[in-house]
C-alpha cells in the first residue's frame, strides 16, 4: 500500500491550467476517478499517485506534452503557502533549495528526494 499523500489543494493549479487549455474540470476528475467534494476541506490529503495521474491525464486531454512544465511556469509562489514565501525570501538559489527540501515534509508525505545535501 502506498502511503504517500499530498494536500488536496495541489489539484487546483492542475485543474485551473487544464481549464485554461480547454479541458473541463469534470472531464479531468472523471478520467482519474477523483471526487471533487474532497476539495471542500483544505485539510484533506490525497494519494500522491492521484496528483501524478491528474498531471498525466491533463497533458493527454490538453494535447500539451509539456503540461507539467507549463503548470510550473504559470504557478504563483503563493500557491505553495509558506514554502513559496520561504523560497521567495531566500537570498540565494542554494538557500531556496535548502529551504524547499526542509519544508517538503510539511506539504507532502512523499518519498525522500535523492541527495538532499543542499547547502545555502
Amino acid at each position: 500500500m502506498n502511503a504517500f499523500t499530498i494536500q488536496v489543494k495541489a489539484v487546483k493549479k492542475i485543474v485551473d491550467f487544464a481549464a485554461a487549455s480547454g479541458v473541463r474540470a469534470e472531464d479531468l476528475y472523471e478520467a482519474v476517478e477523483f471526487d471533487p467534494r474532497l476539495l471542500t476541506d483544505p485539510d484533506n490529503r490525497i494519494p500522491f499517485r492521484l496528483v501524478v495521474n491528474l498531471y498525466e491525464k491533463a497533458a493527454q486531454l490538453s494535447g500539451d506534452d509539456n503540461f507539467g512544465l507549463h503548470v510550473g511556469l504559470s504557478a504563483k509562489l503563493n500557491a505553495f503557502d509558506v514554502l513559496g514565501y520561504a523560497v521567495l525570501n531566500s537570498a540565494t538559489l542554494g538557500e531556496a533549495c535548502a529551504r524547499a527540501v526542509r519544508a517538503r515534509d510539511c506539504l507532502s508525505h512523499t518519498p525522500a528526494l535523492p541527495n538532499q545535501k543542499i547547502r545555502p
